[in-house]
């Protein structure tokens, strides 16, 4: 009986293995951004937008200081720091959650942890979301006293720097075969004729 139960505990376990183990996020080793980042202000101010959603007002220098120190292949644009966008900021609570916090123009603080990647699929293409992940134990907490989960939307908390966008190797123009997000300047194979894939339209390809 006991080893019946182990062996349908390893199924289970193999069944579910490639959903928890899945990776969302690749951590980067960018020691002299951390370096910079870590002398800036870890504090951030309270702040709600019309719409409801809810973030921490952190220092523009974590844009304008750091995305200059990140060590990177091709162009990485920078989220917007003028005066008329959000700047850098962390979110904390999204409209959805419907929450209107007492604690608005209150200074909560953070720690600095680590500088991470996302693959996005939008519109226009693959892209690379890079941006610092911190921790806040003052964060979670007021999301716990307006019965929300610790985490926003379960992701760390982070501080989003910019979008990678791709880049070709050097002599792409000899090269017949490029990845459609190539971060890393290496070859792969050629286009499949079956299997999962991705329809486009785009007149310049088509041409």
């Amino acid at each position: 009986m006991f080893n019946k139960l182990i062996f349908s505990f390893s199924i289970l376990f193999c069944a579910l293995s490639p959903l928890t183990g899945k990776e969302d996020h690749r951590v980067e080793y960018q020691p002299v951004a951390i370096a910079q980042a870590i002398e800036i202000s870890n504090e951030g101010v309270l702040k709600q937008k019309e719409n409801g959603f809810v973030y921490l007002d952190v220092s523009n220098a974590f844009i304008d200081s750091v995305v200059s120190q990140l060590d990177l292949p091709g162009e990485l644009r920078p989220r917007p720091t003028a005066s008329r966008s959000m700047g850098a900021h962390i979110s904390v609570f999204h409209e959805s959650e419907n929450v209107v916090p007492e604690e608005l123009g209150q200074n909560f603080s953070f720690e600095v942890q680590d500088v991470r990647s996302f693959t996005l699929h939008t519109r226009d293409g693959l892209k690379k979301l890079w941006v610092i992940s911190v921790v806040s134990s003052d964060l979670e907490a007021l999301r716990v006293k307006y019965d929300c989960a610790p985490k926003w939307k379960g992701y760390n908390f982070h501080i989003t720097l910019g979008k990678q966008m791709p880049t070709a190797p050097e002599g792409w123009e000899k090269i017949e075969e490029l990845s459609p997000l190539n971060f890393s300047d290496e070859l792969v194979r050629g286009l499949e004729t079956d299997g999962d894939f991705i329809t486009v339209e785009n007149e310049e390809i088509l041409a």
